[in-house]
């Protein structure tokens, strides 16, 4: 009893509030931020239109896109931060790998994500919105002072929030930052998280009943239940997208290296300038190619274009999502990740329906084949399926949808042992994160009577990287601890770390002990 009232004294109700505020406030920032995205993207389109019927103006739209590659490339300069995805760095700070100035980083992250969307760019919100969320709940944190130990919970509950404010999909976003980031359950990750997200998803609604009501992300007509008399399809359709969803992440991984080994000498101005110059030239022929996705998605699932155009748009469109990923334009690849799947799902039910299939299936094959393809590039089933009811409000057999995120999943596991995001945070924190110093460090803290984690397991605490218990000692006597040993009074740890982020690692070992 008394554990549970230190629990709830040190750490329940002190972030109770905050993490209302960190859902109020990363709800309306998001909401706004996606609401002007969208209006650029919209203006984006119609620029690209103009140009497609008067191709007199083709030199000016590339001057254009020209001049906003150099001045993104300024912004990376000054807060290189903002450069690529926004999901890597948010997993990464949510994670304590690595450390931004957040003020810095919001107002870049907001500037240089419009001007990739007001370009035309291929890429998404969410990283950005994840991002911009993580920010604005660590500038919260340090506003009003709260303890280091609290850090990892209030950064993850912003980029929940700004997930959930993204998509409309408070679960997915809670399922995500939990599967995906940590990795781990914890029951005040999951309070302070929970909270958040609730408070985010009400100011949205609230929000959107100010601008004509709340609707779904994809609304898609025509999604139905597939008879899992029809298994032998849908185990062949995870089997197609999972390896598709390979095949991106191998593209994506191979040509990073190809640049960081032959074309590192380029500076990233010109890379910058290069990938919205040839954005704006494939785009002004293939309008359906540019911006995330989310129109081009729409156009798939109602039968706008034949096999052979879809195949053309997916080749263009994987294309410019891997220039773009190699210059470092800001924004994510969640959503062009779902615009892929739709597109090889897309070929798929063309494909199933000169087989047999009833073309009344289709709709929901292009549906599941996107979640199964951004299912191959997270590693995050339960996200996947989440996402699913949540963007959709798809109401049919799950066991068919899950079929196929499942499929796609272990297809993705055999073939490809790590995720894309892995892969980017591994990159990003080797180059700008916890770089590890040749002379460890080792620190012994003693646990106080009222320290935070006392009767908490090791494995339930959120330790920085490179941060290791090296052993306790209780009562004079060492002991050897595993995930399963939980803390008492008293008790000397001796942590061990290697690290260039010393100060911050001593501030979070000794507000531990308090």
């Amino acid at each position: 009893m008394s554990q549970f009232f230190r629990s709830l004294k040190n750490e329940y109700l002190p972030v109770l509030l905050i993490a209302v505020v960190i859902g109020c406030i990363v709800g309306v920032v998001v909401c706004l931020f996606n609401k002007a995205l969208s209006f650029l993207s919209s203006v984006s389109v119609d620029i690209y239109t103009f140009v497609h019927d008067n191709l007199i103006y083709i030199p000016l739209l590339l001057l254009g896109l020209g001049i906003i590659g150099f001045l993104m490339h300024l912004v990376h300069k000054k807060v290189p931060g903002v450069r690529g995805g926004g999901m890597p760095q948010t997993i990464a700070m949510c994670k304590g790998e690595v450390s931004y100035k957040w003020y810095q980083v919001w107002w870049a992250n907001i500037v240089c994500s419009c001007m990739s969307f007001f370009s035309g760019l291929p890429v998404g919100a969410e990283g950005p919105s994840m991002f911009l969320g993580a920010s604005s709940a660590e500038g919260l944190r340090k506003t009003f002072r709260f303890r280091p130990y609290l850090k990892k919970y209030l950064s993850s509950a912003g980029a929940s929030s700004g997930f959930a404010a993204t998509f409309n999909a408070p679960l997915a976003g809670m399922l995500f930052t939990i599967e995906k980031v940590h990795r781990k359950f914890s029951p005040l990750l999951l309070f302070v998280v929970g909270i958040a997200v609730i408070s985010s998803t009400l100011t949205i609604n609230l929000l959107n009943s100010l601008w004509g009501g709340t609707r779904l992300f994809f609304e898609f007509d025509g999604l139905i239940s597939i008879p899992l008399q029809w298994g032998g399809l849908l185990v062949g359709l995870g089997a197609i997208v999972g390896l598709c969803s390979v095949l991106f992440q191998l593209i994506l991984v191979k040509s990073q290296k190809f640049t960081d080994r032959f074309v590192k000498q380029i500076p990233f101005s010109v890379r910058l300038i290069c990938a919205f110059v040839l954005v704006g030239i494939l785009g002004v022929f293939f309008v359906d190619v540019i911006t995330g996705g989310h129109d081009l998605i729409g156009k798939v699932v109602g039968l706008d274009f034949s096999i052979t155009m879809i195949a053309i748009l997916l080749v263009i469109k994987l294309f410019l999502i891997t220039i773009c990923y190699n210059s470092g334009a800001t924004g994510g690849l969640f959503i062009p990740s779902l615009c892929l799947g739709a597109l090889v799902g897309g070929l798929c039910g063309h494909l199933f329906i000169s087989c047999g299939m009833p073309e009344d299936f289709y709709t929901t094959i292009v549906c599941f084949a996107m979640l199964g393809f951004l299912t191959g590039t997270t590693h995050a089933p339960l996200s996947s399926l989440v996402l699913l009811l949540e963007i959709t409000g798809f109401t049919g057999n799950l066991l068919s949808s899950g079929i196929v995120i499942i499929v796609a999943f272990v297809v993705a596991l055999i073939c490809r042992r790590k995720s894309l995001y892995e892969e980017q945070v591994e990159r990003l924190t080797k180059n700008d994160g916890y770089l590890e110093e040749d002379n460890a460090v080792t620190k012994t803290v003693l646990l106080r009577p009222n320290s935070v984690i006392i009767g908490k397991r090791v494995g339930d605490i959120f330790l920085p990287r490179s941060v290791d218990i090296s052993n306790i000692t209780r009562e004079d006597k060492k002991i050897v601890s595993d995930s399963e040993t939980r803390f008492k009074a008293g008790d000397k740890i001796q942590f061990i770390y290697q690290s260039k982020f010393k100060d911050e690692i001593e501030e979070y070992l000794s507000d531990i002990s308090k």
